[in-house]
Formats: C-alpha cells, structure tokens, sequence
C-alpha cells in the first residue's frame, strides 16, 4: 500500500516517543510487511469506573455490543512497522483504516493490538473520531 502518511520526517521520532509515552512500553520490533495497530475506541464506547481499592478504571465496551458495527470498517493507531514496509508508506502515529476482522488480535501488556499486512489496510486517515463504525 503506497499511502501518504500524516507524519512528517522530522516527527517520527517525536511521534514513536509520545506513543511510547502513552502505552507505558517500548513499541514492539516487527517483521515482514505487518504493522501493529492499536484498535481506536470512541470516547462513548469508554466507561469510567472505580474498582474494590478505590482506583479509578476505564473500561471499553466490548465490539459484540454493537450488532450493526461488526460488518464495517474500524480505525486504529499504527505502533508499530515491519522493516521492509517502504518509506512512502503508513508511519508510527499515523491513524489507518482497516478491515474489521483483518490480520491477528493480540494482547501486548494490557493493550489490544493487531498485526495486520500492509497491503490489507483502507488507507490512512487524519481523524478516527469521524469515522462512523
């Protein structure tokens, strides 16, 4: 997929540390032409709550909620590209759109990731939030 990305040059650096930042984790080393992404979740898909020793928790509501969102597209955050992904293509930080059930679901230190190929993606998109699942 040759896309422009939303991230310049000069930001890559700066965009891999703000999200490394925000995880709480160093992005993960892939290979192949496979990105990761972080699934984007809407502001009014995430319930606040406070757990048995007073914490204050997030929870989103899982996707099985929302009968009509699961045949349709879904954006998320790339974390993470594979060495041979071309320069000219998706960039960490970049918000991309994607298949909803593309690629492989995992799990890294609590965050909700998916590997999925290059070639799989829509293309990239400057605002998730106006993206109606």
């Amino acid at each position: 997929m040759n896309a422009l990305s939303f991230i310049a040059p000069e930001e890559r650096s700066q965009a891999r540390s703000l999200i490394e930042d925000s995880l709480g984790f160093s992005l993960p080393p892939l290979k192949g032409r496979e990105i990761a992404v972080k699934l984007w979740v809407r502001e009014e898909d995430i319930i606040l709550g406070v757990n048995p020793q007073g914490q204050e928790i997030k929870l989103a509501v899982p996707q099985t909620v929302y009968c009509e969102d699961r045949s349709h597209s879904c954006a998320g955050l790339v974390i993470g590209r594979g060495h041979p992904c071309p320069e000219d293509s998706v960039q960490v930080g970049d918000f991309v759109l994607m298949p909803r059930y593309e690629g492989t679901s995992c799990v890294m230190k609590g965050v909700p990731l998916r590997l999925i190929a290059l070639d799989k993606l829509y293309g990239v998109i400057q605002d998730p939030q106006r993206i109606s699942h």
